[in-house]
């Protein structure tokens, strides 16, 4: 990516190296930005991914939360190349699940997608470092809980 990463994903539980690519990028002044559900049907991976939000924030990565349940898996990277599938950014998707995926390298297509994100982007709450920071002791944990035995959700 050379100016945006954009990405919508229900199951947002990204491995350590897409982490690292995601803060990469942003360092290189890539503006990247996920939108997240802002409810889930797995209450546990919404933990699990929440204790991964602080991180992605300080490291230049912005998130949103979608107004309610989202099933959109989608990515759009530089308006160029586009992603889209029934696969969720965790291990379960990667190793163990069926899943299909459609990549194409198109501007038409991609502009179009990028289009749709901005509409979807603009319906989002916005999250901060200062809201995560005001979680009790015990979500935290909860978080941190569910992140551990995240290979197994």
């Amino acid at each position: 990516a050379k100016e945006e990463v954009a990405i919508m994903n229900a199951y947002f539980i990204p491995q350590r190296s897409l982490r690292a690519a995601l803060a990469k990028a942003a360092r290189r002044g890539v503006r990247v930005r996920i939108v997240i559900p802002g409810e889930t049907d797995v209450p546990p991976v919404a933990h699990a991914s929440r204790h991964l939000h602080d991180g992605l924030l300080r490291r230049g990565v912005e998130l949103a939360s979608w107004p309610g349940m989202m099933h959109a898996k989608f990515a759009v990277i530089d308006r160029v190349w586009s992603t889209i599938g029934s696969y969720n950014l965790d291990r379960r998707s990667f190793e163990h699940n069926l899943e299909a995926g459609l990549v194409v390298l198109d501007r038409a297509l991609g502009a179009r997608l990028h289009a749709h994100f901005e509409v979807d982007w603009a319906r989002c709450r916005t999250v901060t470092r200062d809201e995560l920071a005001r979680r009790s002791w015990w979500e935290r944990r909860r978080d941190a809980f569910w992140h551990a035995l995240r290979y197994w959700l």
